[in-house]
């Protein structure tokens, strides 16, 4: 008799038989996806060359966001009020003003595309 059998496969290729257990193995090896990043990967993850990569960089500055909003490291600007004469609050870790945006990385090109 032939039997029907249902697995899910994390993106690393290791096999589960739910789709939670895939997914907490993902999330637990996302981490591991970010070390030893040459500056030509980072590159591509920016670019969106590589989408894996950006998407994994994503995921993890999210959950660095969520973890200083609520450990209270990161906070929301004040928003001023005509009472106090409509200056922000002071104090806080606010960040300070750029002149200009920071530089995105030069896009790499292949040596093909750069001989053509």
């Amino acid at each position: 008799m032939v039997k029907i059998v249902q697995k899910y496969i994390a993106d690393d290729g290791t096999e589960f038989d739910t789709s939670d257990e895939a997914k907490n193995h993902e999330a637990d090896a996302l981490p591991s996806k970010l070390v030893g990043l040459t500056l030509e990967q980072v590159r591509a993850a920016i670019l969106r060359e590589d989408t894996a990569l950006a998407d994994a960089i994503e995921k993890i500055g999210g959950a660095i966001a969520i973890l200083r909003r609520e450990s209270g490291e990161k906070r929301r600007a004040a928003k001023a009020t005509p009472a106090d004469g409509g200056a922000p609050a002071a104090g806080g870790d606010q960040p300070q003003p750029r002149d200009e945006a920071p530089p995105l990385p030069a896009p790499h090109r292949s040596r093909r595309a750069a001989a053509a």
